[in-house]
């Protein structure tokens, strides 16, 4: 209970990391790769990345740098937590988890759908949720992908706006894909 209220904690505080800056760069179809001592990942070229340690959890958040429109008021946004669990944790326990916690944590948080990534590098579920979201005045729709290694869990949320979830979703399902351990795990 206390791992999943921490993560809720750390997504809250990805949203909060996710407010709108000005940027001319346009979105490139590129990839690149993205390596932690943690994880690997391939993300979109030129998105920004800014990494933390906040109630001790490692958060890496990575923020489209798409150009806003003068209304925009969100930026889509993957953030990565990882933290220490249970080696003996599986990974439909770690989303049942999560979930309690993110039903107590956001607000009209909404379960959509779960299952199992396929297709990744490494075993991964995941689940698709709304909540609303006052500070952005509208409702939030994001992807979580789980993963767990050697009593590591990582979450990883990748979230957008109801409205242009369905267009982000294809970018967030490479990005889950994407996801690995470095060899040395």
């Amino acid at each position: 209970m206390k791992t999943c209220l921490r993560l809720s904690a750390a997504l809250l505080l990805g949203l909060f990391l996710c407010l709108p800056a000005r940027s001319d760069a346009a979105t490139s179809l590129a990839w690149h790769r993205h390596t932690t001592d943690y994880y690997l990942v391939a993300l979109p070229q030129g998105w920004e990345v800014n990494e933390n340690m906040k109630m001790g959890l490692y958060a890496i958040s990575l923020v489209s740098v798409r150009p806003l429109k003068p209304n925009d008021v969100f930026r889509e946004n993957v953030n990565v937590v990882t933290e220490n669990v249970d080696p003996s944790f599986d990974l439909t326990e770690y989303v049942n988890t999560n979930v309690t916690g993110m039903k107590k944590a956001l607000n009209q948080f909404q379960l959509i759908n779960s299952g199992e990534l396929q297709g990744a590098y490494t075993p991964c579920r995941y689940m698709t949720y709304t909540q609303v979201a006052e500070q952005y005045n509208g409702t939030l729709k994001a992807v979580v992908f789980f993963y767990l290694s050697h009593g590591k869990a990582y979450s990883m949320t990748c979230t957008s706006t109801q409205e242009s979830f369905a267009a982000w979703f294809p970018t967030f399902v490479q990005i889950g894909k994407s996801f690995n351990f470095p060899k040395a795990q």
